[in-house]
This record gives structure tokens, sequence and C-alpha cells, in this order.
């Protein structure tokens, strides 16, 4: 008989890199006091506050910020429960959520990695199969992970995720979306850095792209990858004329880091660039 999920049996892992401490407080408090919760500092910022102020958070810092991906293997490596629940510090989650969490841990008899509703797009009363969404929040089935699946550390962010949902399907390991578990998410609001506000978004940029090609090149094959993201390529540099006629500046910047970051991927770079703050 399948022994029934305790909150003792689940580890939150947050990775904060310069956070809205605001928001990260939030999230801290939204989470149930009897569940451990592992911090992967990839930032130096002052985070000993949380720590100090809340019994169930231990602090990781990494000397080294090397991406989302490799910062959530951190959490499990440090984890020993049966499941970690991952979660985006710009998330917000619904009153019951550890409840409806629980009850459906115990009542799915396979499952890899579940998901939740995010912003409430899916309407269904069943499970959602599925294998190519956003990953903000991701609750890990153990016994499958960390030894068996890791993220790809070459993604430095974006698209680790989807990563990791399409190894779960080549190894027949299933994931879900719960569609009455809800949360919502502010996308790209959870750093928090004055005067850096315009070179994160450079950075988002360039790393999109980079992953976006780097995620097809290991799933479809290079050739596949290029047909898969030329359009994008050719758009981008439409794009730059079309604002470097405006004079747009912050546009067209946008657009040239996209271009390079792809341009990059094409040439088997690594996943390099970084804020330099």
């Amino acid at each position: 008989m399948k022994k029934k999920c305790n909150y003792k049996d689940i580890t939150v892992i947050l990775v904060a890199y310069y956070p809205d401490l605001k928001k990260l407080k939030d999230l801290i408090k939204s989470i149930k006091k009897n569940i451990k919760i592992i911090i992967i500092q990839n930032c130096k910022s002052n985070l000993s506050q949380f720590q100090k102020n809340y019994k169930n958070i231990e602090i990781f810092k990494n000397k080294i910020n090397s991406g989302n991906g490799a910062a959530i293997n951190s959490g499990f490596k440090n984890s020993c429960t049966k499941y970690c629940l991952y979660l985006d510090i710009d998330i917000t989650i619904e009153s019951k959520f550890f409840e409806k969490l629980k009850k459906n841990i115990n009542s799915i008899k396979n499952f890899s990695i579940l998901l939740p509703n995010i912003n409430n797009k899916y309407k269904s009363n069943k499970l959602i199969e599925i294998y190519e969404t956003e990953g903000s929040v991701m609750l890990f089935n153990m016994k499958d992970f960390y030894k068996k699946i890791k993220f790809d550390e070459k993604f430095f962010l974006y698209f680790e995720e989807i990563d990791i949902f399409y190894k779960c399907k080549k190894a027949d390991k299933k994931v879900y979306i719960i569609p009455n578990l809800l949360a919502k998410h502010k996308r790209a609001s959870s750093i928090k850095i004055k005067n850096y506000i315009d070179e994160i978004k450079y950075l988002r940029d360039w790393h999109y792209m980079w992953s976006k090609f780097y995620f097809y090149k290991i799933h479809f094959g290079y050739f596949n990858a290029i047909k898969k993201t030329y359009l994008y390529l050719i758009k981008d540099l439409i794009m730059t004329f079309i604002f470097l006629f405006k004079n747009n500046k912050f546009n067209f910047k946008r657009r040239v880091y996209r271009i390079f970051g792809l341009l990059c991927s094409y040439f088997n770079t690594s996943s390099f660039l970084r804020l330099k703050s």
C-alpha cells in the first residue's frame, strides 16, 4: 500500500539572484512552516535575514552563478525528501495550494513531475499529460531525479525545464498539469537590481535565443534546429533596421542581443553571457 505523503516529505527549492526581497518574503510566508525550504543563492545579496527569521530555511551560497538549472540540481543534492517543489520567486500560490498538492501526490499512481495550472490557462477537469510548457512551479518525484535525470547545466537561462520534460518523455516518465491546482506567475519580475533594468532585459533576450537553438539542437539535431530558428533570425534582422530608422535605441539593442545569442548558439559557443554586477 502506498504510504501517504505528508509535508515532511517535501522540500521547497528557491533560486535567488538579486531577488525582489518583498516577493521573496511574501512567497516564503505562503509556504507552510513545517515544510523545509532550501534557498540556492546565486548572488552576493545578504539573505541571512530569512535564515534568521524562519527556522525551516537553509541557504546554500554559490561562488559562481551557473544558472537556474544548475541551482536546482544543487537543491536536489542538498535535499533528502521524497519530493522537491521548485518555485520561481515571482510566483503567487493559492491559499490551499499545499493541501491540494498533497492530495494529488497521494492519488496519482505514477508521475515524475506535477505542475500547477499557471494563470488558469488550462480549462479541464482531468490531469493533462504535457511535455512542453513553462516550469515556474514543478513538483519532482525524487526517485526519478538527480542520480537518474538532472537539469542540463549548459542552459544558463530558459528552456532548461522543457529540456527536462523532454528527458522524462523519452524515459517514459509522466509529466502532468493539475488543472485545479492554481498559481499566478508574473514573468521576469523576480530580479531587482537598481540601474540594471535594461541590462537584465538584454541578458534575457540573449539567453532566450541561445537556449532555444541549443534545445532544438540536442533534441532534433543541428540542421533541424536551424530550420526551426532561422525565421527568428530574419525577423530580428529586419526589426533592427526598423528600430534603427526610428532611432529606438532600446529595442534596437534588444534585437541585436537576440541575434547575437542565436548566432553564438549556431557556432556552438557556451552560454557565456553574464550580467556585470
